[in-house]
């Protein structure tokens, strides 16, 4: 059985969201320059990522339930988590973690 990491940050939600607001916060007050930028798409690619689950499913219960809409799948927020978020957090990991290490003074 393959690890999800995308399932497990369903699974706790909550702290997922909390986590990603921080990391915007502490973005957007304590960094400046790149660095704000690449934590900043960290922190908004989580709450993104679980905003557009929460919206997918609302819009095909939603659509079901009203529209009678049966197996109704949207595509859109679907697309937004499955490949964009994913992306996002890579790009501000990487992006993060080189912008870090070539602004470190030099150790010799």
């Amino acid at each position: 059985m393959a690890f999800n990491v995308f399932g497990a940050a369903m699974d706790v939600w909550p702290v997922t969201c909390a986590l990603g607001l921080v990391v915007l916060w502490l973005g957007w007050t304590k960094l400046s320059g790149r660095l704000r930028l690449f934590v900043m798409m960290i922190g908004g690619s989580l709450v993104l990522f679980l905003l557009s689950v929460a919206l997918h499913n609302g819009v095909s219960w939603l659509a079901g339930e009203t529209l009678g809409i049966e197996g109704f799948e949207e595509p859109v927020f679907f697309l937004l988590a499955v490949i964009m978020c994913p992306l996002a957090l890579l790009v501000g990991v990487v992006g993060a973690l080189v912008t870090w290490l070539k602004g470190r003074p030099d150790p010799r």
